[in-house]
């Protein structure tokens, strides 16, 4: 029962120690919990297929050698297959980087645009001179309930 207790907590004291090192920036921002938890069901899985490696190796070639050999093809097996999904998550952080950084620029691309053109206010590049005053046609609109008529405005505008 002490043996059961003792392997329990080093189990426990090893899946925490991993947890705290995770270096993988797609589980940077992930909580303790959640990376307690993936590093529970990735060591767990490589321990669970070299023991069934060992079993199926032993009892294949009914020698502690060949079950050996199981639990090292088995292990390295389900090791294998974590760096796969590792890579496939890395994958799809990276794609969200870009898309972030497209869906950034685009906002940027609007601000801008909204400033220049439908505010008719310099570019922050620019320094605002002297504006020069221009006709435009605005047409008819509404703005929070209330209806503005269209016609030839003066705005300003700047270069």
């Amino acid at each position: 029962m002490k043996k059961v207790k003792f392997l329990a907590g080093a189990a426990a004291m090893a899946a925490i120690l991993f947890s705290g090192c995770a270096s993988a920036p797609y589980s940077a921002r992930d909580t303790l919990n959640r990376r307690l938890g993936d590093d529970v069901v990735r060591y767990g899985s490589i321990a669970a297929a070299g023991a069934g490696g060992y079993f199926a190796g032993r009892a294949i070639g009914r020698s502690g050698t060949a079950g050996a050999i199981g639990a090292a093809v088995g292990a390295l097996g389900a090791y294998g297959l974590n760096k796969f999904y590792d890579r496939k998550r890395q994958d799809a952080y990276e794609a969200g980087l870009k898309d972030g950084e497209a869906a950034a620029r685009a906002e940027e691309m609007q601000k801008k645009y909204e400033r220049e053109v439908i505010y008719g206010l310099p570019s922050e590049a620019c320094s605002a001179g002297e504006p020069t005053k221009r006709r435009v046609y605005v047409p008819e609109r509404e703005v929070n309930g209330v209806k503005y008529r269209g016609g030839y405005q003066t705005v300003d505008y700047y270069n």
